[in-house]
């Protein structure tokens, strides 16, 4: 599928209850009013987030849209949360404040439900709502048109967000089980994944999570002086994964000139080692990245890390960064040690790689240039988004119209 030339627009004239949240933020914006010409199908997305703010999000279902629109296929987003409500529902606190905001994205949500027989299929990111039992789901599954569920993490684990964990219980255990059995298919980022969703659905696909390589331009030239630049990007809530390291990043910095630059908090600091910190936003991101020399992404070996799409590693890696992370996961499937990234799982292995690296440019851009191979042979946008736009072709043709005892039961 090539990229298009000129810019995409999402547009759902016949839908104004719709909660639409425009690519306002994504570069393949046009100018308000410009007609969409040669689409021949229409897809719901019900997003959780607000456009451009989460990345489960952000490199997957809103970085293939312009893709897929560019293609003929008009895409609906309704977004369940504002920019406002989601940093309210994160926040600490404020329990009053967010049930009478649930109840407000409640009502809007039922409102972005109205007229689903207008769709050709419905692309449902996690949940149709964050909390309770999958009662809208069961709503709309009925109506004949073809459901696709994606999910990107082991949600079925019901992790919930320090701010709300003492509210996990009202996330309701067993709800992605029956979301996977109610859907036409079930669409996950890695096999991890997979192997669950298929034990309650047999229609399943594997899409990675994927890189806008247009704009995660690789570096044209590796520099040698010091300090080194090791970063990680994350969040406050992954930030824990980093202070797993802070023994190696120590040990690094008592025998080679670094800088940890940490992006995702403010409030990091490592004594005995020149550290930036700074908090994540879309705006910075990109700028931030490419002062890199080496990234890093640590992982504990558990279940829910198990779940993970290397998103990090391949941002690093289509930018041309040297990557060092652990095996756990998809990431032992993406990196082939010493090649295309390095793999490390001890105390002595992480310094070892990352010693390595600091004291080599040359090993630094031959493996970072190998990693860029990687993402946009396997991992880029343009790659995956022929794969989605099969699946909802192939999906459309299949629907049938809902029966009446289907509706009513």
């Amino acid at each position: 599928m090539a990229r298009p030339s000129g810019s995409i627009r999402v547009l759902c004239s016949s839908s104004p209850h719709l909660l639409i949240t425009p690519f306002t933020h994504y570069p393949f914006s046009i100018p308000p009013g410009m007609p969409l010409v040669n689409l021949n199908m229409r897809v719901l997305l019900l997003l959780p987030y607000a456009w451009d703010t989460s990345p489960s999000q952000r490199f997957r279902v809103e970085q293939w849209a312009p893709l897929l629109q560019a293609e003929g296929i008009e895409l609906c987003p309704a977004t369940l949360l504002t920019r406002p409500e989601q940093k309210l529902l994160y926040a600490n606190g404020g329990a009053a404040a967010k049930a009478m905001m649930l109840g407000r994205v409640l009502l809007r949500r039922l409102g972005q439900l109205k007229d689903l027989r207008q769709y050709d299929a419905i692309w449902l990111h996690r949940a149709a709502y964050p909390i309770g039992p999958p009662i809208l789901e069961r709503i709309f599954c009925r109506t004949g048109v073809p459901v696709i569920m994606e999910f990107d993490d082991a949600i079925y684990l019901t992790n919930t967000s320090a701010a709300n964990a003492r509210w996990g219980g009202l996330k309701c255990a067993g709800k992605t089980t029956e979301l996977c059995r109610l859907s036409t298919h079930v669409v996950v980022g890695n096999e991890y994944l997979a192997a669950y969703a298929r034990q309650h659905n047999p229609n399943v696909s594997i899409i990675p999570t994927t890189i806008d390589t247009d704009a995660y331009e690789a570096r044209e030239e590796y520099r040698a002086s010091t300090p080194v630049v090791i970063g990680w990007s994350g969040s406050g809530t992954t930030v824990a994964h980093l202070r797993t390291l802070d023994r190696v990043i120590q040990r690094v910095a008592q025998k080679a000139p670094i800088r940890l630059h940490v992006m995702g908090t403010s409030e990091y600091s490592l004594p005995g080692v020149d550290t930036r910190a700074l908090e994540w936003s879309p705006e910075v991101e990109l700028p931030e990245l490419r002062d890199f020399d080496i990234g890093v992404m640590p992982l504990p070996d558990e279940e829910w890390a198990r779940g993970k799409c290397a998103l990090k590693a391949l941002q690093y890696m289509a930018l041309g960064i040297p990557t060092v992370t652990a095996p756990v996961g998809v990431n032992a499937e993406i990196i082939r040690d010493g090649e295309n990234g390095f793999l490390a799982m001890t105390e002595d292995e992480w310094v070892d790689r990352l010693l390595s690296l600091v004291g080599d440019v040359k090993l630094r851009e031959r493996v970072g240039r190998a990693g860029r191979a990687t993402v946009v042979s396997e991992y880029s946008a343009t790659v995956q988004a022929p794969r989605v736009r099969e699946l909802l072709q192939r999906l459309a043709r299949r629907r049938k119209p809902a029966t009446a005892t289907e509706m009513a039961s």
